[in-house]
């Protein structure tokens, strides 16, 4: 169930006064606009849950130029829940009809994606769905095929966009309606393209109260990459870049050790679990050297793609997106892999010119 603003007061009052997080900033260090931090929406939001002050029109859209912020979450020592109290403020703002209009436009996306495929198996495609790239659904079904799965590609938006945005009722039904799929498929064993899908399916839809199928295993889809991976022709040093909805699957967030000066590892220090360390095995296998940054796993910073910003406002998120390839290209990486089809579409979008720097894991094996 969904905490509602008023229980994350106590969180407010500690993050309202503490700049510690401001090097994990991402929108922030990117304008150098104070307003942007952490530490300012905390104070926004805390005088609003204490009844000193209403939120204006410019605090509000100010909640929406960023992402949820699980980046200065994953950093913070006490791991406050910076983006469960920035989801539920979104939630205060949807529900009196506050949203900014570029909010509500967003909210009104669909997917011009059909399903494609056949089998027992269903490879959820809600990533994938939110891209619209076909191509992608193509990429999948053949590595689904060298691994030996017949699986029936369902491109579908899960509930995690709109929760991002504060859409509750909107979550909910997009959740229900990817449920009802699922049962409607006779599928027991469900792929996820990526970790937003995997976390919408494992994480959100209990928080939001809706049952899926009882008898359904879901994976992660590198499983079916690593059993495939063989060693590339030319292999090279290449980042693998997490993105922010990983955080919401990781068996452990950061250590103390991950913010101290000069951080150079080992990377279990950024956090842990199955979703990190499985697309870092597949590259592995294929004999790639991975080069390493603070700014990894739990602690990656935002391709842009996270949390609605690349539909609300995205001239903001294709900056984070060069901001981060910038910072991967500092690591000496020739290339940047990431298990999000999501993230790898957006990227090559703000990158423009050579984009054959992204790759979508799946395309490597």
């Amino acid at each position: 169930m969904l905490k509602t603003l008023k229980e994350f007061e106590k969180d407010l009052y500690g993050c309202r006064f503490c700049p510690m997080c401001k090097p994990a900033s991402e929108v922030a260090n990117i304008t150098q606009v104070e307003s942007h931090t952490t530490r300012a929406r905390a104070m926004m939001v805390w005088r609003y849950t204490a009844g000193v002050a209403e939120l204006s029109r410019d605090e509000i859209e100010l909640l929406y130029r960023c992402t949820l912020d699980s980046v200065s979450e994953a950093w913070c020592v006490n791991h406050y829940p910076v983006s469960a109290y920035v989801a539920a403020a979104r939630r205060s703002i949807v529900s009196q009809d506050r949203a900014p209009e570029e909010v509500k436009a967003a909210l009104g996306f669909s997917t011009t994606l059909e399903e494609k495929g056949e089998g027992e198996v269903l490879f959820l495609a809600c990533e994938i769905a939110q891209t619209n790239q076909e191509a992608m659904l193509d990429v999948a079904l053949e590595v689904l095929e060298k691994g030996g799965i017949r699986a029936r590609a369902l491109p579908l938006l899960d509930g995690s966009f709109a929760y991002s945005l504060g859409a509750e009722k909107e979550a909910r039904d997009r959740t229900g309606i990817v449920a009802q799929a699922i049962r409607e498929s006779g599928a027991h064993t469900v792929y996820c393209d990526g970790p937003r899908t995997q976390w919408a399916l494992s994480e959100l839809a209990s928080m939001l109260d809706v049952e899926m199928p009882e008898d359904i295993v879901i994976k992660p889809f590198a499983e079916v990459m690593l059993k495939v991976a063989e060693p590339a022709s030319s292999p090279g040093k290449v980042f693998s870049h997490d993105c922010r909805a990983a955080m919401g699957l990781a068996r452990s967030l950061p250590t103390d050790a991950a913010i101290l000066p000069d951080c150079t590892g080992p990377e279990e220090v950024l956090g842990t679990g199955d979703v990190y360390e499985l697309p870092r095995r597949v590259l592995d296998a294929l004999g790639m050297v991975r080069t390493f940054s603070v700014w990894s796993r739990a602690m990656a910073k935002s391709c842009g793609a996270d949390d609605g910003l690349d539909f609300t406002y995205p001239e903001l998120a294709a900056e984070l997106a060069r901001e981060r390839i910038r910072k991967v290209k500092e690591t000496g990486a020739e290339k940047l892999v990431t298990d999000s089809p999501l993230c790898a579409a957006h990227m090559r979008k703000a990158l423009i010119e050579d984009t054959s720097y992204i790759a979508w894991l799946p395309e490597l094996v």
